[in-house]
């Protein structure tokens, strides 16, 4: 049975392999996407001719930006939360899904946004945005409260903000490895561990 581990400092879903050959087999995976085509979690990025084309899934998207407003509701669910953390936490709650509705506005019934690196649409760096501000304002409302509930809301703030750098990921035109992993698996389990985190 595979456990999963998690490294602390990057927040990412670490797996146990097996044997060596398990492992060269998903790291030969992992530099296969890192090609001319990068295949990421919800997206595409193709250069040709020195325009870059990002085709980007609106309902990975739309997933992502439900789970950073489920991780800033989470707080609302914390024992004896002052009343002022709980409004700048409503509001930042709201902020998102209002960001939510704009992009889904825009998106309509189109599956695929297919759009170039210089012109990604407001909507989706709108939201983006709201997530972050979102994310800015809970890390103050942690400011001088009980040091133990302040330890969980700042955690609140920091994964609300790294689901917008993950979000930020799948529009970007430059597409590496990090920690060892491809942009699709360094997405996937970046997700997967605030969600576990958090129990959204």
């Amino acid at each position: 049975m595979t456990l999963p581990v998690f490294c602390r400092r990057h927040g990412l879903l670490l797996r146990c392999y097996r044997s060596r050959r398990g492992f060269l087999k998903r790291a030969g995976t992992a530099a296969a996407a890192i090609g001319g085509v990068a295949v990421l979690g919800g997206c595409s990025v193709q250069t040709t001719g020195g325009v870059t084309t990002i085709s980007l899934k609106v309902d990975e998207a739309v997933g992502d930006i439900k789970i950073a407003e489920s991780v800033a509701q989470t707080v609302l669910s914390f024992t004896a939360v002052p009343t002022p953390v709980t409004t700048v936490v409503s509001k930042a709650v709201a902020l998102i899904n209002g960001g939510l509705d704009a992009f889904q506005q825009y998106a309509g019934s189109t599956a695929t946004l297919t759009f170039d690196s210089t012109s990604v649409p407001a909507a989706l760096t709108s939201v983006v945005a709201d997530i972050r501000t979102a994310a800015s304002d809970i890390s103050g409302a942690a400011t001088g409260i009980e040091a133990t509930l302040a330890a969980k809301v700042s955690t609140v703030s920091a994964d609300v903000a790294a689901v917008a750098s993950v979000i930020e990921s799948m529009f970007s035109a430059v597409t590496s490895a990090r920690f060892g992993l491809s942009e699709v698996e360094w997405r996937k389990q970046r997700i997967a561990a605030i969600r576990l985190r958090h129990g959204v």
